[in-house]
């Protein structure tokens, strides 16, 4: 017979998700922007609380109920415009400004763009529904 009923399960989670946005700055009372693309991959660690139920002979649910987890993140971001020097000043100075909580980040900025590396914590929750089909 399959497991049934209500289950405690410890899980391991690696995601990576592509991030494409714009960043905006101020050059001398003009609003620029450079299109940033990158990824972020991010390690968790949780707990699961769930129940299983068989539903027929051949048809099982398993209801994710809750699911908190914590870990780590890092990513980079990399935006490419040929930029003056003047811009390039008031890059740095937008990405100076940033005020993203818990995340380190560190940045390079020259005439051919910008690129941001950042690392800080990850927490999410996971929930859901499956399906199970025996033949």
């Amino acid at each position: 017979g399959a497991p049934r009923g209500f289950y405690i399960a410890p899980f391991v989670r690696y995601a990576q998700y592509k991030a494409s946005l714009p960043f905006t700055y101020d050059d001398g009372g003009k609003t620029e922007k450079i299109d940033m693309n990158g990824t972020i991959n991010a390690i968790t660690g949780g707990i699961l609380f769930g129940a299983q139920k068989k539903l027929s002979k051949s048809l099982m649910l398993d209801f994710w109920i809750f699911g908190p987890s914590y870990g780590s993140s890092n990513g980079k971001l990399d935006g490419r415009k040929t930029l003056t020097p003047s811009e390039q000043q008031s890059v740095r100075e937008a990405i100076d400004g940033l005020d993203i909580p818990l995340t380190k980040y560190t940045y390079v900025v020259d005439g051919n763009g910008a690129t941001i590396n950042f690392k800080g914590p990850w927490a999410g929750i996971r929930s859901g529904l499956c399906l199970g089909i025996a033949f």
